[in-house]
């Protein structure tokens, strides 16, 4: 009885010697976020946010005014991580596209200098931030941002 015992509890601790190096290595997950496509091999997106600015109008017929909720602005705001081990500059280009997958309006290329290694971007600025404005805004239904090293 005394060997099976000896035996179990070496079992046990071979089993726990075996997994105590072990690291959870898996295939990373891209984060979802609404109304954005993303598109690069140099940076991670760390967040996007994409806001349909909308006004009441009224049509014209004065016997039946009917008010109609209008899109007047969409903005897209984004910050990106640096997974690489080195600083690196970055050109950014954000693109607002209809249901039918139509380019509507492009912004961009955009600068992003020295983004430090491991580093996530923390405040937004002029360039992580693009809107589509007036008749164009009116029919973008996703944006598609693309950064890529220059």
């Amino acid at each position: 009885m005394d060997a099976k015992y000896l035996l179990l509890g070496f079992s046990v601790m071979l089993l726990l010697v075996s997994f105590s190096g072990c690291e959870e290595q898996g295939a990373t997950t891209q984060q979802s976020f609404d109304h954005v496509v993303f598109d690069s091999d140099v940076v991670d997106l760390a967040f996007a946010n994409v806001t349909f600015f909308e006004k009441k109008e009224y049509s014209e017929d004065l016997d039946d005014p009917v008010a109609e909720m209008v899109v007047q602005n969409v903005e897209v705001k984004y910050l990106f991580y640096n997974p690489s081990d080195d600083a690196i500059n970055i050109s950014v280009i954000v693109e607002f596209y209809s249901d039918q997958d139509e380019l509507v309006h492009r912004v961009g290329s955009r600068n992003i200098n020295g983004l430090l290694a491991d580093y996530t971007e923390r405040q937004f600025t002029e360039v992580n931030i693009a809107n589509c404005e007036g008749e164009k805004a009116r029919q973008v239904s996703y944006v598609k941002i693309i950064a890529y090293e220059r």
